[in-house]
């Protein structure tokens, strides 16, 4: 797995920042926590339904998608995103775009570790559609776009992991994020790349390493990227 690869891995599988943080200070949701973090997933489970049943908005959303949480823990995975995909659109008609995005984001994570990731890029795809008038910052965005491009590209879709990537790279101009640039410009190189397309992808990759950006990730995905340049055999 070249390096542009593992670090989509990594931002589609590592949880965003939890959203029932905001609501530590509920005592149901607390209480549900607590007996999670003690093990007792039952426990949890049921304290997490009489949150849903009293919960409004966010905080019914944040009850679904712990419930999802202890499903997935339990090893159904089905289950998990049945209710991951009720969360989502719990957090929507909350008003809650952002912890919309980064769940259905993480719900298309899960889609492709079961086997389907084309059915994971749609998901995330209609959840983009669907609310592209909504208000977000451009972190959230990029972000999602960027793992969408993640998931097609390690599914071959290289002409629409590229537009995907164009997408992040849009968003993330428009909110003067440097590093999500970078990361974008790099997909869109390894688009081309999976296109045997050699040329736009080196020209690419010489503009990030030109930009001066000196990061961890960005190195190793150079690096990646530089190695499958001047390896006609690293496919």
């Amino acid at each position: 797995m070249s390096g542009l690869k593992a670090l989509f891995v990594v931002l589609v599988v590592a949880p965003a920042a939890a959203p029932w943080a905001r609501a530590a200070g509920d005592d149901c949701i607390q209480r549900g926590l607590q007996a999670s973090a003690a093990g007792d997933l039952d426990a949890a489970e049921r304290i997490y339904v009489s949150c849903l049943a009293d919960g409004k908005g966010s905080a019914g959303a944040d009850a679904l998608r712990l419930r999802g949480n202890i499903s997935f823990k339990r090893g159904d995975s089905d289950e998990a995103i049945r209710l991951f995909k009720r969360a989502v659109s719990s957090y929507h008609s909350s008003g809650d775009h952002e912890q919309e995005l980064q769940l259905a984001a993480m719900t298309m994570s899960l889609l492709e570790a079961t086997g389907d990731p084309a059915e994971g890029a749609r998901y995330l795809q209609s959840r983009l559609v669907e609310d592209q008038r909504a208000s977000r910052s451009f972190v959230v965005r990029s972000n999602a776009w960027l793992r969408l491009g993640g998931v097609q590209l390690r599914s071959g879709a290289a002409g629409a992991a590229r537009s995907s990537f164009q997408r992040s790279l849009g968003w993330a101009l428009a909110g003067g994020l440097e590093i999500p640039v970078t990361y974008a410009q790099l997909g869109i190189a390894e688009s081309f790349l999976a296109e045997g397309n050699k040329a736009t992808a080196r020209h690419l990759v010489q503009d990030v390493i030109e930009s001066g950006l000196d990061d961890l990730y960005t190195r190793e995905m150079i690096d990646q990227l530089q190695r499958k340049l001047n390896n006609d055999t690293d496919h």
